[in-house]
């Protein structure tokens, strides 16, 4: 069960894994229980980084607890991505 108590802060550096994958990257938004995640993300800032954010976090639905938006490097041509993992999986890097 995930954890309320919120462990990451803006830009820590976290890793996880997912069905035999690994990701690491860093924390762009603490997203509060109960509020979607696309609220928390600095829209203008992602177009200046050249972040392709994942459209799935505008239509996914909030969480019943604190959790974390992570930009990772994906692929090997190195494109940012924005990710919502289970609080359960990430760890600090």
């Amino acid at each position: 069960m995930p954890t309320t108590e919120l462990a990451f802060k803006k830009n820590d550096r976290v890793k996880w894994e997912k069905k035999g994958k690994s990701f690491a990257g860093h924390v762009i938004a603490v997203v509060p229980k109960g509020v979607s995640p696309h609220k928390h993300v600095d829209w203008e800032d992602v177009r200046k980084r050249n972040v392709k954010a994942l459209g799935l976090i505008a239509t996914m639905q909030p969480r019943d607890h604190d959790s974390y938006l992570i930009e990772v490097l994906v692929g090997d041509r190195e494109i940012k991505a924005i990710y919502w993992p289970p609080v359960s999986l990430i760890q600090p890097e």
